[in-house]
């Protein structure tokens, strides 16, 4: 009998995120699908899923809870649905619009740097950026 180890847990899931890469570039459904945190004891692993609608147009930025909120959110905040993935600076740097948290009251805007990192931000500090103040 074999048993799930926490190095083979590790391959299992390399392994089905190159099978659900493939498969978000070929599904119809327009959905992206991505694979969660797992939990495994010695005769089983599970996945938590989570599949997102693709954002079109946003370039590098992944499509996400977050990203999905800021659409929802967008005109009510007084900016576009366009603005996700655009480019602002903040405290010297370039950043692109990533996301936004509605229940974050302090720092509700996601910004993503060049190199893929995400970062907070204040509506402050993005709404000045895109003139939505």
């Amino acid at each position: 009998m074999n048993l799930i180890t926490q190095a083979e847990a590790k391959l299992i899931r390399k392994e089905l995120t190159a099978l659900l890469e493939q498969y978000n570039q070929t599904n119809a459904h327009g959905l992206t699908v991505a694979l969660g945190n797992a939990s495994f004891s010695d005769h089983q692993i599970t996945f938590s899923t989570t599949a997102i609608t693709k954002i079109e147009g946003t370039g590098d930025i992944k499509p996400s809870k977050e990203a999905g909120d800021f659409l929802t959110y967008a005109e009510y905040l007084g900016l576009s649905k366009d603005d996700l993935g655009k480019p602002f600076s903040a405290s010297g740097r370039e950043f692109k619009l990533c996301g936004y948290k509605p229940r974050s009251t302090k720092y509700p805007f996601l910004g993503q740097d060049d190199e893929g990192n995400v970062y907070k931000f204040t509506s402050k500090v993005v709404l000045s950026a895109f003139n939505a103040v």
